[in-house]
């Protein structure tokens, strides 16, 4: 399966999410161009290696001096987002084609405001059950995985994910 032009651009709660469900060789595979800023890469992620996610196709994006200086600007309006958050949303925003996939409420409400698509773990599942990439019982396993490890999703999607899942 080939690549398609948009890039999902990650942010550290949904690779925590992907890491804790052992889904990264699915998400590989994923009809996308994997993102991760360098931002997040050498600062968010504690218990993934960077070479792990490089191995599994991610791609790191720098961001240019102009967004820097942008991100520089949002930590002062925005300071309940992490650096990263903030390096992902001023990446989406200045460069074609890129969807955030992030768990953080701030970052996807503001991500919404300025009109850059975004989605979380749950749509990653559901996306690879789409692609045919992930059978259904994996899904579930992967879903129960993350909840386990406290991913903070909501109830009422999960619960209705797991009824239909499971038939």
């Amino acid at each position: 399966m080939s690549k398609t032009t948009c890039g999902l651009l990650f942010d550290s709660s949904v690779l925590f999410d992907i890491q804790n469900a052992s889904i990264f060789g699915y998400v590989s595979i994923f009809p996308h161009k994997l993102l991760v800023t360098d931002i997040i890469l050498s600062n968010e992620l504690e218990t993934i290696e960077a070479t792990t996610l490089l191995n599994f196709g991610f791609q790191s994006v720098q961001l240019n001096p102009e967004e820097m200086s942008a991100l520089q600007s949002y930590r002062i309006c925005y300071n309940a987002l992490s650096i990263g958050d903030l390096s992902c949303l001023v990446y989406a925003e200045n460069n074609n084609n890129i969807m955030i996939v992030a768990g953080d409420r701030d970052l996807r409400a503001l991500a919404l405001q300025k009109h850059i698509r975004v989605h979380g773990s749950l749509w990653i599942l559901d996306e690879l059950i789409e692609h045919g990439i992930m059978p259904t019982p994996k899904a579930v396993t992967a879903l129960e995985l993350m909840l386990e490890h406290g991913a903070r999703l909501p109830k009422h999607e999960c619960d209705m994910r797991l009824r239909i899942w499971n038939g």
